[in-house]
């Protein structure tokens, strides 16, 4: 983890964020949304790795790996619109010295 963030989870451990009023709770449910992230890639891994070694038939594989990735990419970009409008002002609103990744975010998109 880069040295800005770390010094940022020192100032503000993770068991604080719950009462801090700025975040109302955003924080544990931002990191709820990565967890399901990581869950889905998993699930999606795995499922490769059995079509691959024959666990997995061709015609099984490729309309679980379509919802599979339907779902992550769906996910992906709902997320990531969350983020750059709500969850990142309020987290820079929290710690100011998060401005400037919050402003890049939501001035670069296209």
């Amino acid at each position: 983890m880069p040295a800005d963030l770390l010094d940022l989870l020192r100032k503000f451990p993770r068991d604080e964020w719950a009462g801090d009023p700025r975040i109302h709770g955003l924080a544990e449910a931002w990191i709820q949304r990565h967890e399901m992230f990581r869950e889905l890639s998993g699930l999606t891994g795995r499922a490769t790795a059995d079509l691959r070694e024959g666990r997995l038939a061709p015609e099984t594989f490729l309309p679980l790996f379509q919802r599979l990735m339907g779902l992550l990419l769906g996910e992906f970009d709902m997320h990531h619109r969350v983020e750059d409008y709500h969850y990142f002002p309020a987290f820079a609103a929290a710690a100011p010295r998060l401005q400037r990744a919050s402003t890049f975010s939501t001035t670069t998109m296209a």
